[in-house]
């Protein structure tokens, strides 16, 4: 379990109010969690993975930072550049190798 995880953990079991705002955006935070952990794997930066998707810096880091929510295109896009899938599930993002 990693620090942030536990982290998390701890104080959902401490404060009602944090765990109840963590279960309803935890969706959101798995899907940029994989998409930062999918470009560090892959050794880029996030003007790196920008030249690759035609984009700038800037935009990579609002996706990453969750203060935009990336449409279905562009991680579609990210998916391409970084050579993985993402698989979405109910509980979980997971990154693999694409086919």
């Amino acid at each position: 379990m990693s620090e942030t995880e536990q982290y998390i953990e701890e104080r959902a079991q401490r404060d009602p109010e944090f765990k109840a705002a963590w279960e309803a955006g935890e969706p959101a935070f798995r899907l940029r969690q994989a998409l930062i952990e999918a470009r560090i794997v892959a050794g880029l930066t996030q003007a790196e993975l920008a030249d690759r998707l035609a984009s700038h810096q800037s935009a990579i880091a609002r996706i990453e930072a969750g203060r935009v929510k990336p449409s279905f295109e562009i991680l579609m896009r990210y998916a391409k550049a970084l050579g993985v899938r993402f698989e979405v599930s109910a509980d979980q993002v997971e990154v693999r190798p694409a086919a």
